[in-house]
């Protein structure tokens, strides 16, 4: 990752993998990362063409400053997300809803496979993994050793908005609701 990668990243543009269209109005911005989204963004529906078209719509540059977010490991759609990832062309994937240290397993497993399926540098797509939930913020210690231990570059960011539905927090007062769960992140 360039300019300090995700560890210094302030601003994140998110952009739907179904709008292929803004992919390079996006990269030309000064955003920090250009996240193309495979999860939330984007219709169950729609995520097999635009898997499909990834590698074509992406800008021209590879670019560390691009991160494709894939959909949770162990969903119906994180195999087939894993398998089209372009990664010459990106700088690394999110990964959402990370709760385990066997979700950071099967990650390893499914990105070294597709490394190796494209003969790319082993170990060289950087992961950031979404913690996004009650479970993910308990067992975040483990989480993050286990991510430690991949070989390769990885951090952890804390997804607020789907902490707060997991754990019933609502309204412009669950700000403090999310401190412990922020504080904790930050300690790990």
């Amino acid at each position: 990752m360039t300019a300090g990668g995700p560890l210094t990243a302030r601003s994140l543009l998110f952009v739907p993998a179904n709008r292929p269209d803004r992919f390079q109005k996006a990269a030309d911005t000064a955003a920090d990362l250009v996240i193309v989204d495979l999860e939330d963004s984007v219709p169950a529906a729609e995520r097999p063409a635009c898997r499909g078209e990834l590698a074509a719509a992406l800008p021209t540059a590879p670019s560390a400053r691009l991160v494709i977010r894939v959909n949770a490991v162990g969903s119906g759609d994180f195999a087939a997300d894993i398998d089209a990832l372009p990664l010459r062309a990106v700088g690394a994937i999110m990964v959402p809803k990370v709760q385990s240290t066997a979700e950071v397993a099967a990650l390893r497993e499914a990105v070294d496979a597709r490394e190796a399926a494209l003969d790319t540098k082993a170990k060289s797509t950087a992961l950031l993994l979404l913690i996004e939930s009650a479970r993910g913020v308990r067992d975040v210690d483990a989480i993050l050793e286990a991510a430690a231990g991949l070989g390769r570059s990885s951090v952890a960011a804390f997804g607020a908005i789907d902490f707060s539905v997991d754990v019933g927090a609502e309204g412009i007062g669950a700000e403090s609701e999310l401190l412990y769960a922020r504080s904790r992140l930050v300690v790990a």
